[in-house]
C-alpha cells in the first residue's frame, strides 16, 4: 500500500485537488490508468472514468472498451465512452492518427468535464513518460521548455501519478491482482517514443539507476528557471517595447546593456518564427551597418540604427524558407509541414488524400526548401515517367490563377521538385518494392 500514501501525499503537497473535487479519470484499459482509477477508488475520492475507442486496433479496441465499462460498474462510478472515426479524421484534416486522436480525446475530455461538473480531468502520465518526453525533445532540438518535460498540473489537467515510476505501477498492479489490457502498439519500434524507451533509457539507466529521479528534479528546475525568465522578458518587454502600425519595434540600446542580451533577444523573436541559427545572426549583426532583413517564416526582422523592427511577412513577399531536417514547420499561410518516418513494410495503404505525400527516404536529400512556383519549373508527376511544366499541370488540373500564387513547392538540396504541397509529388522520388524507410510528409490547412 506504500504507492497509495505516496499518491495522497503527492496530491496534497503539490495541491493537485481538494477532497471534495470530482475528478474525471482517462481512462484507456492499460496498466498506468487502471492503476490511477484503483488508486482514486481505494482513496475514496469523487471520480467518474471516460474512455476513447479510436477505433484503430479493431476488436482489440472494442475489448478494451467492455474492460473499462466493466472497471467503471465495478466502482459504482459514472462512465463515458466514445467511438471516434480517427482515420477519416486524419485524412481529412491531413494529420497523423496519432495528433488526431490526441485532438479528438481531449477536446471530448473538455466537453465532458465541463458538462459533468467535473473539477479536474486526471491522466495517467508517470515519472518514466517524463524521462522520455524529454529525450524526445532533446532527439528533436529543444530549448529550456522541452527540458521542463511533462507539467504535473496545467490548467485543469493533473497527473496525480508523476512521482512514481513504471516498475512501481507494476509492481502495485501485481500485488492487489489488478487486471489492465495490453496495448500491442506499445510494442512497436516504429514510433520514436518506443524506441527511447526500449532502447535508449535501458542504457542511460544502467549509467544511473536513478536517471528517471534525477530528469524529473531537472524539469523542475528547468520549469522554475522558465517561469523566472518569462517574468525578466515580460518586465523588459512591457517597459522598453512598443507596437507602431503592426510593427513590433525592439531597443537596441537596451538589448545591448543586458548581460544576457543573446538569451533576451531569444526570446523576444521566437514567438515570431526565427530559429536559433538566424537569431543567431540576427544578434551579431546588432553592432554593424543597419538595413539588413532577416526572414523566418512568418515574419521579417529589419536591423535598423537604433532598433529592429519585427513586422509580419505578406504572402505576396514569401520567397523562400530552408528545411534543415525532417521535423515539423509552420507556413506563411498559417499552415503546417508535419514530417513521419515509418518502415517500408508497417504501411499497409497510401492515403489518397493530396495532402499527404509518400517518398523513398534514401532518396530525398536535405536540406529541403520550401518556395513559391516560379516561371520554367517542371516536375515528373507521380505515376508519369515524362516531366511536365507546373503551368501544364495547373492548367490540366484546373488550378484557378489567383490560387496558383499561394501554392507552394518543396524541393530537394539540388533543387529538384519533390512535391507541390497538397497537390502532387514527384515520381523521382516515388516508394517502390526496393523501399526501406517512408517519409511521409503532411501539410495541415491554416492552422488556428
Amino acid at each position: 500500500m506504500i504507492l497509495l500514501e505516496c499518491f495522497l501525499k503527492y496530491i496534497d503537497k503539490n495541491r493537485l485537488f481538494l477532497p471534495e473535487d470530482k475528478v474525471l479519470l482517462a481512462v484507456s484499459g492499460g496498466l498506468d490508468s487502471v492503476v490511477m482509477a484503483h488508486l482514486f477508488h481505494n482513496a475514496g475520492f469523487r471520480f467518474a472514468i471516460s474512455h476513447c475507442n479510436f477505433q484503430l486496433r479493431g476488436m482489440e479496441s472494442d475489448a478494451d472498451e467492455m474492460f473499462v465499462a466493466s472497471l467503471a460498474s465495478r466502482f459504482y462510478v459514472p462512465f463515458f465512452t466514445k467511438s471516434f472515426e480517427t482515420r477519416s479524421v486524419a485524412r481529412e484534416k491531413g494529420i497523423s492518427t496519432q495528433m488526431a486522436a490526441r485532438d479528438l480525446r481531449y477536446e471530448w475530455f473538455e466537453m465532458l468535464r465541463n458538462k459533468h461538473s467535473c473539477h479536474y480531468l486526471a491522466t495517467a502520465h508517470h515519472r518514466d513518460d517524463n524521462s522520455e518526453t524529454v529525450l524526445i525533445n532533446l532527439t528533436r532540438g529543444t530549448g529550456l521548455k522541452g527540458m521542463e518535460g511533462i507539467p504535473v498540473k496545467s490548467g485543469s489537467i493533473i497527473r496525480p501519478l508523476m512521482f512514481a515510476s513504471r516498475q512501481e505501477i507494476q509492481a502495485y498492479a501485481l500485488e492487489n491482482a489488478i487486471a489492465y489490457r495490453e496495448d500491442s502498439s506499445n510494442m512497436e519500434d516504429k514510433y520514436m517514443r518506443n524506441k527511447i524507451r526500449k532502447v535508449v533509457v535501458p542504457v542511460l539507466r544502467e549509467l544511473n539507476p536513478g536517471f528517471d529521479k534525477s530528469v524529473m528534479a531537472f524539469s523542475e528546475i528547468a520549469a522554475q528557471a522558465r517561469g523566472i525568465i518569462d517574468d525578466f522578458v515580460k518586465a523588459f518587454s512591457d517597459r522598453h517595447l512598443r507596437w507602431e502600425h503592426d510593427k513590433l519595434m525592439i531597443p537596441l540600446k537596451e538589448i545591448l546593456q543586458l548581460s544576457h542580451s543573446r538569451l533576451v533577444l531569444y526570446e523576444l523573436l521566437h514567438p515570431f518564427g526565427f530559429n536559433a541559427a538566424t537569431m543567431d545572426d540576427i544578434y551579431e549583426s546588432l553592432n554593424k551597418q543597419s538595413g539588413k532583413i532577416f526572414q523566418s517564416h512568418t515574419h521579417t526582422c529589419l536591423k535598423d540604427r537604433q532598433r529592429l523592427i519585427v513586422a509580419a511577412l505578406k504572402k505576396k513577399d514569401f520567397i523562400q524558407m530552408t528545411v534543415e531536417e525532417a521535423q515539423d514547420i509552420l507556413l506563411p499561410d498559417n499552415g503546417r509541414l508535419r514530417f513521419e518516418e515509418i518502415a517500408a513494410e508497417d504501411l499497409n495503404s497510401f492515403d489518397p488524400n493530396p495532402a499527404l505525400a509518400y517518398f523513398d527516404k534514401e532518396k530525398v536529400s536535405f536540406p529541403l526548401t520550401l518556395r513559391n512556383p516560379t516561371a520554367g519549373d517542371w516536375f515528373h508527376p507521380l505515376g508519369m515517367k515524362g516531366k511536365k511544366k507546373l503551368s501544364d499541370f495547373f492548367i490540366d488540373n484546373k488550378v484557378p490563377r489567383n490560387q496558383k500564387e499561394d501554392l507552394f513547392i518543396l524541393t530537394d538540396s539540388e533543387g529538384q521538385i519533390l512535391w507541390i504541397v497538397g497537390h502532387r509529388s514527384d515520381n523521382r522520388f516515388r516508394v517502390d518494392k526496393d523501399t526501406k524507410r517512408i517519409l511521409i510528409i503532411i501539410y495541415e490547412k491554416h492552422l488556428n
